[in-house]
């Protein structure tokens, strides 16, 4: 299988340097579910790299629901992969 594609805002950064990934849901380009661990593509309209998904719990209902997480545990964040970017 394909690694899959998640539109990202690489402007997004948390304090460890990872991509916050925001309604990944809305923005993945296979309908199948995330995993910890999982390499993935994370694209713009500027190009594409490669990542690992982390799984970011929070205490907060109200952060997960602006991130876009239905069950208001967490968020889900990517560590780039360095050498792997691509311009389009």
């Amino acid at each position: 299988m394909a690694m899959i594609k998640i539109d990202a805002d690489f402007n997004e950064v948390d304090n460890k340097g990872r991509i916050i990934l925001i309604n990944v849901d809305e923005h993945k380009s296979e309908q199948v579910e995330l995993k910890e661990g999982m390499h993935v593509i994370l694209c713009d309209e500027e190009g594409e790299v490669e990542a690992v998904l982390e799984f970011e719990a929070h205490s907060s209902g109200a952060l997960s629901d602006f991130l876009g997480r239905k069950d208001k545990k967490g968020s889900w964040r990517a560590r780039l992969l360095p050498g792997t970017g691509r311009r389009s």
